[in-house]
């Protein structure tokens, strides 16, 4: 496992869960650690998976949900058992989900998208994805967390 960009989440079992950009079998990895410095690898990513998640997953009410820098969106849960959304999204997204109090997950991706300039996005804990707002140049264009370094 290599390169974790997106620093960690909290569950509410007291484990901490997170990503890895790479390492696993060359996609990048969903790892949970406890305070002791126990580390799990809960999945690997494969090619047909997309991969590259920059961002660690966010708990929701029965799984962590994520999306990647290749597109796709999943659930898994603390016992590491993972689900690819069918639904893919518009493009790839380096920024957390956040889950707000109706239960949806809300996300931007950098790029895809009507105009090809990045997408916020709301996706259901079934992996529903809808297409909120369709980012343009006027506007803005690809939103993400940086996560390049800046020296």
């Amino acid at each position: 496992m290599a390169h974790p960009y997106g620093g960690l989440t909290l569950g509410t079992d007291g484990y901490f869960y997170g990503t890895t950009t790479s390492g696993g079998i060359g996609r990048g990895t969903i790892f949970r650690i406890a305070s002791t410095g126990e580390l799990t690898t809960l999945h690997a990513f494969s090619a047909f998976e997309g991969g590259i998640p920059y961002a660690p997953p966010v708990q929701g009410a029965k799984a962590f949900y994520g999306v990647t820098a290749e597109g796709t969106a999943y659930s898994i849960t603390s016992a590491g058992t993972f689900k690819l959304f069918k639904d893919q999204l518009p493009g790839g997204s380096s920024a957390p989900l956040i889950l707000a109090t109706n239960g949806k997950l809300y996300g931007t991706t950098f790029n895809g998208g009507t105009h090809k300039q990045g997408t916020v996005l709301q996706l259901s804990a079934n992996g529903a994805v809808e297409i909120l707002y369709n980012f343009d140049t006027t506007h803005g264009t690809g939103p993400r967390r940086y996560c390049g370094d800046r020296s």
